[in-house]
């Protein structure tokens, strides 16, 4: 399955000014059907878990399409391996 990132830019008063598509590649997708905590102390829910390769250019404000629907980003990190260097990325949607 082919999965995409949706960057979006927004003007100054808040109307969208452009959104770009691409594919990413990733290492793994898992489903998942646990609530999570974020770092504020709320629960939120997650349909799946995606492993991406350290150099995958997305950050948090991205949103992610996948079997063709759209999600949000709920929860972005960064794997470190011993040298503090990003092994690779996860995130919850």
């Amino acid at each position: 399955m082919k999965l995409y990132r949706i960057k979006q830019t927004f003007e100054d008063h808040g109307t969208l000014e452009k959104e770009e598509k691409k594919e990413i590649r990733y290492i793994r997708i898992q489903p998942i059907d646990k609530s999570r905590q974020n770092s504020q102390g709320g629960q939120f829910f997650a349909d799946w878990k995606i492993f991406l390769p350290a150099n995958a250019k997305i950050n948090q404000e991205d949103r992610i399409e996948f079997d063709s629907r759209e999600y949000s980003i709920k929860q972005f990190y960064e794997v470190r391996d011993r040298n503090n260097q990003i092994h690779h990325i996860e995130i919850l949607i």
